[in-house]
């Protein structure tokens, strides 16, 4: 089974950070193919779905890249692999700073993880969403897993289930918001 990771930093050695993600990750999971890394505005959606979300202007650049790595085994659910990243971004140095609601202020982090795919699995579960709900709605996700072996597997398919419905494959990249510029 493949799992599709999104890895991000905006703070520190950009490069290193990665670099440190994808060796903790190895340690866990098969690497199959890496993208090249990619320097990225930060953006954020608004979560209704219109694509249109807004920029963080307070905010450095992100360096990203999407891996795709394949399962040692079948013991893993989305929630463990989902305890795994977390596990990861704190042991990087991930810090986690709440509002007074106890939601996750979006500011600049030194590593951030993103779980995008496993397999073909959907989930809503509220602990992990499968696929990620924004996935589509991000060139720095969007364009670096155009570079994996796992992106002909969605081409395979005429539509693609989205939080808004299904998407057609073809305007998915048309949605898209944010600069992504490969750099490697």
């Amino acid at each position: 089974m493949e799992i599709i990771i999104s890895t991000g930093s905006n703070l520190g050695d950009r490069t290193k950070n990665l670099t440190l993600a994808l060796e903790e990750l190895k340690k866990n999971f098969n690497l199959r193919a890496q993208s090249r890394i990619y320097k990225s505005d930060p953006v954020y959606s608004d979560g209704n779905g219109d694509g249109d979300g807004e920029y963080y202007l307070d905010q450095p650049f992100f360096y990203n890249q999407v891996l795709e790595f394949c399962l040692p085994d079948c013991s893993h659910t989305p929630q463990k692999i989902m305890e795994k990243l977390l596990k990861i971004e704190d042991f990087i140095g991930r810090k986690r700073n709440r509002n007074k609601n106890g939601d996750v202020i979006k500011e600049a982090r030194v590593i951030d993880i993103d779980f995008i795919f496993f397999g073909q699995t959907k989930s809503s579960d509220p602990f992990v969403t499968l696929p990620h709900p924004r996935w589509h709605e991000r060139n720095f996700v969007l364009l670096p897993l155009m570079e994996l072996p796992y992106f002909q597997v969605l081409l395979k398919q005429k539509f693609l289930s989205t939080k808004e419905g299904l998407m057609e494959i073809e305007k998915i990249s048309a949605t898209a918001k944010g600069n992504a510029v490969p750099i490697s």
